[in-house]
């Protein structure tokens, strides 16, 4: 039985994508390198304009940041057995000690 109910761990994923230290690990660690370029590169940027070469890439977009997030919250979660804690569990550990201590 986990620790942390699911919608904290959703949460702290959450936050933990908006934290460069995890990002950083996520990249060198976790996530392929094609992975991270084709997000960023592979078909232009989208200009909300409401054409249907924007609509698709949006689509593509969606697509691809659906499967970045499903990954890094994968990489979030590894590491959980009986001798090391997950990323996101280490991360809830450590905010609950510092609203503890506040």
């Amino acid at each position: 039985m986990s620790r942390y109910s699911d919608a904290q761990y959703t949460d702290a994923i959450e936050e933990m994508m908006d934290m460069p230290r995890y990002i950083a690990d996520f990249i060198f660690d976790g996530a392929g390198t094609e992975e991270v370029v084709r997000l960023l590169l592979s078909r232009g940027l989208p200009f909300r304009d409401g054409t249907a070469r924007d609509g698709r890439l949006l689509d593509k977009y969606n697509e691809q940041i659906d499967a970045l997030k499903a990954a890094f919250t994968k990489f979030a979660h590894e590491g959980k057995s009986a001798k090391r804690a997950s990323r996101v569990d280490e991360y809830l550990d450590y905010r609950t000690q510092m609203e503890d201590a506040a």
